[in-house]
Order: C-alpha cells, then sequence, then structure tokens
C-alpha cells in the first residue's frame, strides 16, 4: 500500500496529462484515493439503437396521463424500481 501525504478537502482530484486522474475522498469517514477512470464515447450504430429505444421510452412515459402513472407506480409496488422504472424496464424488454 503506497502512503501519500497530502492535504485533503472533502472532495479533491489531481490530473496529469492524457485524462489520467487520482481522486481523493472520505468514504464512511474513511480517506480513500482512487485512481479516476477514463471513459471513451464510442459512437457506435448498436449503441445509437438502443439509445434511441431509450429516448423513445421516456417519451412514451411522459405522454402517460396520471391515471396510467399510477398503474405503472401499483405494478413496481414492493419492488426496488419506481413506477418510471418499472415502465422502462418493461418498454426497453419489448424492444
Amino acid at each position: 500500500m503506497a502512503v501519500v501525504a497530502y492535504t485533503m478537502d472533502e472532495r479533491s482530484r489531481m490530473c496529469g496529462g492524457l485524462g489520467h486522474c487520482i481522486d481523493f475522498y472520505v468514504w464512511k469517514g474513511l480517506q480513500v484515493v482512487r485512481s479516476w477512470p477514463k471513459y471513451t464515447y464510442q459512437r457506435t450504430e448498436r449503441q445509437a439503437v438502443r439509445r434511441k429505444v431509450f429516448q423513445d421510452a421516456v417519451i412514451e412515459y411522459q405522454k402517460l396521463d396520471e391515471k396510467e402513472k399510477q398503474h405503472w407506480r401499483e405494478q413496481a409496488y414492493g419492488t426496488y424500481m419506481s413506477g418510471y422504472e418499472k415502465f422502462l424496464k418493461t418498454y426497453l424488454e419489448s424492444h
């Protein structure tokens, strides 16, 4: 394990070249340091298709009236999801 001498605020980040960062933060009272991941956004055809389906799902949910939204809330009752999440899950699984 490395020992780092660093004055830490609630959350700090040190970055070098090429997007490499080290993230210092407090988690459950412990001082933690991690390498900050560098995400790359790749615009693949497959991603574009899935993003469009997700966008369509959100638009369809927004079109629902309050009674229909209440139906999805009831469907989600007792699960870890909200009615919105349940609707999206069902929509995405069917497309």
